[in-house]
């Protein structure tokens, strides 16, 4: 089935500057591949012109940066990426604050929880790892799923879930690292459409969506 929304990297990519490295990088990808296979995205005819219209450019990973997510309650942001790290950063001064992570396979995913006290990211490696975002303690690793963990997000602030690339999801509690519930999605099931889970905000039963 063709996607249905757009990647959000890519939207940002066609949302930089005409001149750009970014743009025309992306660009060249996109013309590599099948027309069926390129990212549906929207261009903005008045789209600023800066050269670097960006608050903050920062390089703080030294591959491909795969995830970002931003505390709701400050102003850190968090990022992993294919160098196997998870990183805090201050997003007005762009310096690191620390890094949790330093691991041998890609990070693919990271969450702070709803209070900001606690992140957590999903790797490669099958595993969900979670850490205090003030002090860097690592409070628990999970370990259950079958296959890459592609997206977590977190119901509350000590309950979190998670999903594969296999269509496998789980419900940990973060504070234990114990398993509260699990789905395999059915065989018939495309993968793809496992590889995102949230949960709505508005359910009094904490619905995954």
């Amino acid at each position: 089935s063709s996607r249905i929304a757009p990647s959000l990297p890519a939207q940002l990519a066609v949302q930089e500057p005409d001149q750009s490295d970014l743009l025309q990088c992306f660009r060249n990808q996109e013309a590599a591949k099948h027309p069926y296979q390129r990212w549906p995205v929207v261009e903005w005819p008045a789209k600023p012109q800066a050269v670097n219209p960006c608050q903050l450019s920062v390089r703080t990973h030294e591959r491909q940066i795969h995830a970002l997510d931003m505390r709701k309650c400050g102003r850190l942001l968090a990022s992993g990426g294919n160098d196997g790290t998870v990183k805090i950063l201050d997003s007005i001064t762009g310096q690191v604050v620390r890094t949790l992570l330093k691991h041998s396979v890609a990070v693919t995913q990271v969450k702070f929880s709803r209070n900001g006290s606690v992140v957590a990211a999903g790797l490669a490696d099958k595993t969900v790892r979670v850490w205090n975002t003030e002090t860097g303690e690592l409070l628990n690793t999970m370990k259950a799923h079958t296959g890459r963990v592609e997206s977590v997000c977190f119901a509350g602030n000590s309950t979190i879930v998670s999903c594969t690339s296999v269509g496998h999801i789980i419900c940990w509690d973060t504070k234990t690292g114990r398993e509260l519930a699990s789905v395999q999605l059915s065989a018939g099931t495309s993968p793809s459409s496992a590889m995102h889970v949230d949960v709505c905000p508005l359910s009094k039963r904490r619905e995954i969506i």
